[in-house]
């Protein structure tokens, strides 16, 4: 099963319910979307809204080339 979400701080905020009752335990493995699935979520979260004509330019020039987003 795959299921997709948005970390926040030591949660993980999943984007759909889960198929198991309250208290289950779970094994959970998680890795990081792609360049273009994290652009959607980003813009879904409301992230890039602010975003100038030029640093949305730069950012789809990145995604364009594959890059991936970094904390600095």
């Amino acid at each position: 099963m795959v299921y997709k979400g948005i970390v926040k701080g030591r949660t993980i905020e999943l984007s759909e319910e889960l198929p198991f009752p309250e208290g289950a335990q779970v094994k959970v493995s998680v890795s990081p979307v792609r360049a273009r699935e994290a652009e959607t979520a980003l813009k879904f979260a409301g992230m890039l809204k602010d975003m100038t004509d030029q640093e949305n330019a730069l950012f789809e020039e990145a995604l364009k080339k594959g890059l991936l987003l970094q904390e600095r």
